[in-house]
């Protein structure tokens, strides 16, 4: 382009222009010939000169040729005098009119400039972009690297530029401009290059020592140092940066870096001497950025402070919180993680004091999926014991398919007889019940009264004193209309008859068969079924029936020996004594 210019440099001697001069009103010819003459001139005066002109001058048509190196020529020379703004707009018209031109790579360089003064990101990294992939001078390609370096810093994507910093162009004599130099930095930042981000951030503070962006560069350096193993350097930093530039936005995002290194146990102790606790630093946080960054920031470091203090609750509602103010993806995993250690934390506290009613506000899907699987069975199990099944129930669906039955059987396995029985039958396998199922089953539906589905379970029920208590319920139940009381005791003989039990399991069940036929004045075949030597707890009331179906039967002498026998047991004593009164005792 150079010697395009210098050739046509002569044709505007035969144009009429020497040094700026036009014999004459101009033509579009000697337009054109004087905005080459000023692109190939170092006298800024005459290009100041000249560029007045140009901006004067209209042409005969708007599709003139001459216009397009008149309109290139007049916004290079805008954009050297530091006119941004007008050389965007020139070249934004010599994009319109020509968009095949050939000085447009040139162009895009401005236009991207002033888009990225703008904040329209997108445009500047498409035309950057389009910039860089055409041919352009040494000098046009750092330009246009620097911007783009700092465009995807800008963005937050500086790790992107890392290619981009890989190619740069050298300088020469001139020296980088302070967003390159800032993009430049963010990106070595992001490739954790330690070495090369030390030498930039050093040439940042030769070159501009009072930079608008040094508290940038050095809280990019901070954060290096952190994520390279340095927290005790990455905190001196930080710390720095508050004092120096405490009201600056860098100075916040460094309050919570610092807060973060303090709670999240980065820093020893003997390290964290000397600065404020994080509480402190969070209050003095301004609000900088958006509302919703500044609020997830803080929130993240409260909820580190309360994981190092085991304030589970306050953790859960620090994450709610933060997932409430919409992070990124990237935010969100962290949290995600820091939540699962919350949960996981809470409910073992909660298990270890047997505080299990404070966890079931928080035993959502997510905390439950969190727990190792050893907590998921013993909180299974504390569920259970607290009567609640359906909490189970939640508990094993939201875990592993593997875990599920072993779960469903460690919370039935601690569920009081008759406890939330909706809750126990909704939790029962429909299919392939074990005798422990069947005795819960039975519990359950003599609870709710359910008699026909409490019948058939107590049949397959587990042998033992829970299924005779369960029986007994069921065998007390109040006659059916068209039941007639023969009927009842039949049904309590027959199963007396087939039931299992032995011992002290099986003697509930036997009084209550022994008390019917009492009661019917069958005093022999009630004196055959009470046990001579029954248990304690019931050693005065057997007594008492057997001493009765003895007298009844004519045997004073033995009713009076039974009486005696009994003497020491508590219940039922007045009654006893009465019966012995009558036999002379």
């Amino acid at each position: 382009m150079k010697r395009a210019l210098a050739v046509l440099l002569g044709a505007a001697l035969a144009a009429g222009v020497v040094s700026g001069e036009v014999k004459g009103r101009m033509t579009d010819d000697q337009a054109e010939a004087l905005a080459k003459e000023a692109m190939a001139s170092a006298d800024p005066e005459f290009q100041r000169s000249a560029l007045t002109r140009l901006q004067g001058y209209h042409f005969k048509s708007t599709l003139a040729r001459q216009r397009e190196v008149v309109l290139f020529a007049q916004g290079m020379l805008q954009d050297r005098m530091g006119d941004l703004a007008r050389a965007a707009v020139t070249f934004h018209k010599l994009e319109t009119g020509w968009p095949g031109s050939p000085f447009l790579p040139e162009a895009q360089i401005v236009m991207a400039q002033a888009a990225l003064d703008h904040g329209r990101h997108k445009e500047a990294e498409s035309r950057l972009t389009k910039a860089l992939a055409a041919e352009l001078p040494a000098e046009s390609v750092r330009r246009a690297q620097e911007l783009l370096l700092w465009c995807l810093a800008d963005q937050g994507r500086a790790a992107e530029g890392a290619a981009t910093v890989k190619a740069l162009k050298p300088l020469g004599t001139a020296k980088p401009s302070e967003r390159g130099l800032v993009g430049i930095m963010e990106a070595l930042c992001a490739q954790g290059q330690r070495a090369e981000a030390e030498g930039t951030l050093a040439d940042y503070r030769k070159l501009y020592p009072k930079g608008t962006y040094l508290p940038r560069m050095n809280l990019g350096w901070a954060r290096l140092l952190g994520s390279t193993g340095d927290p005790k350097g990455a905190a001196k930093v930080f710390q720095k940066l508050i004092q120096d530039k405490p009201n600056t936005p860098e100075a916040d995002e460094a309050r919570m870096a610092l807060a973060t290194l303090l709670s999240d146990g980065s820093l020893p102790p003997k390290d964290a001497e000397g600065y404020p606790d994080a509480q402190a630093l969070l209050a003095r946080v301004k609000k900088t950025g958006t509302k919703e960054e500044s609020t997830r920031k803080a929130l993240m470091v409260n909820l580190r402070i309360a994981l190092k203090e085991k304030h589970w609750v306050a953790a859960l509602e620090a994450a709610a919180q933060f997932r409430a103010a919409h992070p990124t993806p990237g935010e969100a995993k962290p949290v995600t993680e820091l939540r699962a250690e919350a949960s996981r934390g809470f409910v073992q506290e909660a298990l270890d004091k047997k505080e299990i009613a404070q966890l079931l506000p928080f035993l959502d899907a997510e905390t439950l999926q969190a727990l190792t699987p050893a907590q998921r069975l013993d909180l299974a199990r504390a569920l259970g014991a607290k009567g609640l099944p359906e909490a189970v129930r939640a508990l094993a669906q939201a875990s592993p398919a593997k875990e599920q039955p072993g779960l469903i059987k460690a919370g039935l396995g601690t569920v009081a007889p008759g406890a939330a029985p909706e809750g126990t039958l909704a939790l029962l396998p429909a299919k392939g019940q074990g005798p422990q199922e069947s005795l819960l089953r039975a519990q359950a539906a003599v609870s709710l009264r359910q008699w026909a589905e409490a019948r058939a379970a107590l049949g397959r029920a587990r042998p033992g004193p829970e299924r005779v208590q369960a029986l007994l319920l069921y065998l007390t139940r109040p006659l059916a209309q068209d039941e007639k009381p023969e009927a009842r005791a039949k049904e309590v003989e027959g199963w007396l008859a087939r039931a299992p039990e032995k011992g002290e399991a099986r003697e509930p069940l036997v009084l209550l068969a022994a008390d019917r036929r009492a009661r019917e004045g069958q005093w022999k075949e009630a004196l055959a079924l009470y046990p001579a030597d029954p248990s304690a707890p019931n050693r005065g009331w057997v007594a008492l029936m057997r001493a009765t179906c003895q007298l009844k039967l004519g045997h004073t002498d033995q009713a009076a020996a039974t009486l005696k026998a009994a003497q020491a047991a508590a219940d039922f004593k007045a009654e006893r004594e009465r019966l012995g009164r009558r036999l002379g005792l």
